[in-house]
């Protein structure tokens, strides 16, 4: 049984790893008015308008994150204007576009 619990609490963690919010989070996030994603910093004062492009099944998930950190959620910044553009479909391809 003991190995059992050990894969599922494996395959738990991995599933956590990958979730698009989650990665979202990870790598992007706010101190003051600058915006970190990965090793780039932005002042956000200085920014009035963020175009999101995102492509493939997670891409709605990790946009809506994405407006949430920086439009609707607790560290709401001075962004006036967001535009996401989410693309997906395999064979066909779709085009989203969605003003924040």
């Amino acid at each position: 049984m003991i190995l059992k619990q050990a894969a599922r609490a494996i395959l738990d963690a991995g599933l956590r790893a990958v979730e698009p919010e989650a990665c979202v989070t990870r790598h992007l996030h706010i101190s003051g008015s600058l915006l970190h994603a990965g090793n780039v910093a932005l002042d956000l004062d200085q920014i009035r308008y963020i175009y999101v492009a995102g492509a493939c099944k997670a891409s709605a998930a990790m946009a809506r994150q994405v407006e949430d950190l920086l439009v609707t959620g607790p560290t709401r910044t001075n962004v006036m204007d967001m535009q996401i553009l989410l693309v997906s479909g395999y064979e066909e391809v779709s085009v989203l576009v969605l003003p924040c």
